[in-house]
């Protein structure tokens, strides 16, 4: 644009001159000229003047156009820069707004597992408490241990009422002598026997009782499998009471255990270490249990 004003400038200034030129051009003229050019007037001149002026008029008000149009441009350009601007910004707060969303919702979640495992909880600490009280009823209703200054007091047994039947006659009670049995030449071994007896009927009671440092108890436990000299089938109350344990233990809190008394014989199989009480006995009713079970 200001390439093409200077080009009109340019022209208009040629023609400017050339008119003057045309005007100053001297009387000595060569006589070959027949007529004189018409002489400018002043109104020509004033003509021109106002041509040029209009003419510069037009190029201010172009001038102020283009300098119009370039502040618009660059109002347009910060106007568009500001949009930018305030587009990343909302983007950003909306981004923020959905992370925030997102870590409240996993808040809510999180929330609703806590409340669910709470409930849950809750559910089962009702269910222990109910079953608790019910324990408790039931030890204050019937009681299995008797409680005296902080030692528990267990009573045990059962009575028992057996028979055994053999086609080859041993003479013996519910326990069976197993090196005993009779061959089939001997008498014996024609004879059948049946045998009905209680003497196995049981009695026991463990104390329990607990100190700083250590665990106290002690375990006495009886039958009436014993067999004095006058004890017999025929006779009432003829077997005595025979002690099969008896024995005082002492657990302390550091592992180490320690036991005194009458007891199974450490090669009999139990069920945990060497703990007393844990005996994995044959579940048989024979007194002797089973052929190769060592026991003492």
């Amino acid at each position: 644009m200001k390439s093409f004003l200077r080009w009109v400038v340019a022209f208009l200034l040629t023609g400017a001159l050339l008119a003057q030129a045309q005007t100053a051009t001297p009387g000595t003229a060569t006589k070959k000229k027949t007529a004189r050019a018409a002489a400018v007037t002043t109104k020509d001149v004033q003509e021109l003047k106002d041509a040029l002026a209009a003419q510069q008029q037009q190029i201010e008000q172009l001038r102020q156009q283009l300098a119009q149009r370039d502040q618009a441009w660059m109002q347009a350009q910060q106007q568009l820069q500001q949009a930018q601007s305030a587009a990343a910004a909302a983007q950003a707060r909306a981004d923020q707004a959905a992370q925030e969303a997102s870590s409240q919702q996993q808040s809510v979640s999180d929330l609703k597992s806590d409340v669910s495992d709470m409930k849950q909880n809750a559910a089962n600490a009702a269910l222990s408490l109910q079953e608790t009280q019910k324990a408790i009823h039931s030890d204050l209703e019937h009681p299995l241990a008797l409680h005296y200054k902080g030692i528990t007091i267990t009573p045990g047994g059962f009575l028992a009422a057996e028979s055994v039947y053999r086609q080859h006659a041993l003479g013996a009670d519910i326990n069976t002598p197993f090196n005993s049995i009779p061959f089939d030449g001997a008498n014996a071994s024609h004879i059948s026997e049946w045998f009905g007896s209680g003497r196995q009927s049981r009695v026991s009671m463990l104390g329990e009782g607990k100190l700083a440092s250590a665990k106290v108890s002690g375990y006495v436990e009886a039958d009436f499998l014993s067999a004095g000299v006058t004890s017999n089938s025929n006779q009432s109350n003829s077997y005595t009471l025979r002690q099969r344990q008896a024995w005082a233990q002492g657990a302390l809190t550091n592992g180490w255990t320690f036991t005194g008394g009458q007891m199974w014989s450490l090669i009999t199989e139990t069920k945990t270490g060497l703990d007393n009480r844990t005996e994995a006995l044959p579940m048989t009713i024979d007194a002797q249990y089973n052929v190769g079970f060592s026991w003492a």
